[in-house]
């Protein structure tokens, strides 16, 4: 329960004190008089009006007595109210019972909170409450205030909004059914939407629960002199045909409609947000519809609007021209879909909004994917994107946007599948191939119609990158070439890999050793010999730290012992003075083998 503060106090009687000159020569001088007063004062107990003085003296020397008050305002339908404006106690909830303790005095409740919407009460010294002055819609009953409120039918069917409301959050319906709800009499503002306050009206509903002559109701609006309340507004017709957005809306929303028909809307007078797609904030111009139910808008956007003074909005967009024909990937679209798309095989002209508050546009391919730059679209019809997208996408200040992506290659020819696919979308036969994309996540599937996956990226420098989990089998990290040495599916055994080096080692011609000594690749193959001694023992070996130990062994043998001696040609485009294999393009086979062999170590431990 709240606890409401009294009132300061409000004066008291002046009385004689025993400190003050010449008080104990009165009171000895008139005994008989001192008594005859006291027996007055007693006497006169009963009258109302002494005794009200005398609460006051009580509340003049300490704190007055409060009352637990309950306040009934569940029938309204403004969801909270409070008292005196909000200076006395805290703002309640009318959908449940609430109490607050109030001292004696007169009150205000106000629904909505703090609005001139109000029922005067008071509290009586012995706690009740009573409606002062008397009204049909608020009752005081013991220590409850019952606020009913008056009934007030709505019928905004007519309207195209989601829903409306009543300003100060008076109250709030659909637009699809009629609604009643319940009010206290005074101004009240209709909106549309609920809390917008540049398209309203006001109207009085008095305290007979009629709706007053004062002001007049506008003439998209009805119910003068009756408790109904119909709101027509006035028809607005939109031809938004022209545009490629799949729909239009109106201010986040509230109105929404396909841009496949001309559609009538019915709105209140006032400013309107035009958005594509609908609730976007990207595209999106403002215009006004008068009291005549004319539209009107900046001359700005003439270029792309047009219908001022008539009841008729036509937007027909701005051309952008978009080029994705250097694209591997069968089709693009913008903001996923909602802006419109087309094929990558050919040029496409959509035409859009300028992009307006700082939301640019988004370019997608494939259109399934989240693989995507952005980019913005100005009022001349021209387009603008980050310099950093430079290396793929061009146009800049051109109603063209040229998205040529970067060229990537795919060989997973080692892996023994007919076809692959690529998200889903751009793929073929398995062989080498270079498809020509935008940077973001991959996924190739081997075959085309298995689970069997490779997710790869592509930076903003066209460079790919993937998950070092998958180093056994896919090379290309750094580069533009994806190469898949196996089904990713299926870890490959260290030890088979190992077997299929040394046999590849010893068939080597000896013009690809150094020297061409040929018992250089025997000493190879004692090396990996070694190596996968050491696999072994830690296959069979039950002591997990021990096992680690011995994998990385073998991984140091590897790295330290086996390929610095086939390493220059990577790192110096010819052998150096280390390198037991002389031979380049050998030394690329052999490294891509040991390079296997290490990952596929590296998944035991």
């Amino acid at each position: 329960m709240n606890q409401i503060q009294p009132p300061t106090d409000r004066g008291s009687v002046p009385t004689l004190h025993e400190s003050e000159p010449g008080a104990a020569a009165r009171t000895d001088r008139h005994p008989s008089r001192r008594s005859r007063s006291r027996h007055r004062r007693l006497a006169s107990l009963s009258s109302p009006a002494l005794l009200l003085a005398l609460i006051g003296l009580a509340g003049s020397a300490g704190a007055q007595t409060s009352f637990p008050i309950t306040f009934d305002a569940r029938t309204l339908a403004a969801p909270f109210f409070n008292i005196n404006f909000g200076n006395i106690g805290a703002i309640g909830a009318t959908a449940q019972l609430q109490t607050f303790s109030l001292p004696p005095g007169p009150y205000t409740f106000h629904a909505p909170p703090s609005s001139p919407l109000i029922v005067a009460f008071t509290v009586s010294a012995t706690g009740t409450v009573d409606v002062d002055p008397p009204v049909s819609y608020a009752t005081g009953s013991g220590s409850t205030l019952t606020v009913t409120g008056l009934p007030l039918t709505v019928d905004a069917t007519a309207l195209s909004t989601h829903g409306w409301g009543l300003g100060g959050d008076a109250g709030h319906g659909s637009t699809i059914a009629i609604s009643t709800v319940n009010l206290l009499p005074g101004l009240h503002s209709f909106q549309l939407p609920a809390g917008n306050s540049t398209s309203q009206f006001t109207f009085a509903l008095g305290s007979d629960g009629l709706i007053g002559s004062d002001p007049i109701l506008p003439v998209y609006a009805t119910g003068t002199g009756t408790s109904t309340l119909t709101v027509a507004g006035f028809p607005l017709t939109v031809d938004a045909t022209a545009l490629s957005a799949n729909g239009w809306g109106l201010s986040g929303g509230e109105v929404g409609r396909p841009t496949a028909a001309i559609s009538t809307v019915n709105l209140l007078p006032g400013p309107w947000r035009f958005e594509i797609p609908a609730g976007h904030p990207g595209m999106t111009f403002v215009f006004t519809l008068g009291n005549d139910g004319t539209i009107d808008f900046d001359p700005s956007h003439d270029a792309y609007v047009s219908g001022r003074g008539t009841p008729t909005l036509t937007v027909t967009g701005l051309p952008l021209t978009i080029d994705a024909t250097a694209l591997s990937h069968s089709a693009f679209n913008i903001l996923a879909g909602e802006a419109g798309g087309g094929p990558s095989s050919q040029v496409t002209t959509l035409r859009l909004l300028p992009t307006t508050n700082g939301f640019p546009l988004s370019f997608h391919s494939p259109p399934s994917t989240g693989n995507s730059f952005d980019f913005t679209f100005s009022t001349t019809g021209n387009v603008d994107f980050a310099a950093s997208l430079d290396l793929y996408v061009s146009g800049r200040g051109t109603s063209t946007l040229t998205i040529s992506g970067f060229p990537i290659t795919i060989d997973a020819t080692a892996v023994p599948v007919a076809d692959f696919n690529i998200s889903f979308d751009a793929g073929g036969p398995n062989q080498v191939t270079t498809f020509r994309q935008i940077p973001g996540l991959y996924d190739l599937r081997l075959p085309a119609s298995s689970s069997n996956v490779v997710f790869y990226t592509v930076d903003d420098l066209g460079k790919i990158d993937y998950d070092p989990a998958l180093d056994f089998c896919v090379q290309g990290r750094g580069t533009n070439l994806l190469t898949v040495l196996c089904d990713p599916a299926t870890t490959p055994d260290p030890l088979q890999l190992i077997a299929d080096l040394k046999t590849y080692i010893n068939g080597l011609a000896v013009s690809a050793l150094k020297n061409s000594n040929g018992k250089l690749a025997s000493t190879l193959v004692n090396k990996l010999n070694a190596v996968l001694s050491q696999v072994d023992a830690a296959l069979d070996e039950t002591n997990p730290a021990v096992q680690d130990q011995l994998l990385q062994e073998a991984l140091g043998k590897i790295r330290n012992d086996i390929l610095t001696k086939t390493d220059g040609c990577s790192a110096a485009g010819a052998p150096d003075s280390n390198d037991w294999i002389i031979d380049c393009a050998v030394q690329a086979e052999v490294s891509l083998r040991l390079n296997r062999i290490l990952a596929a170590i590296a998944t035991l431990i």
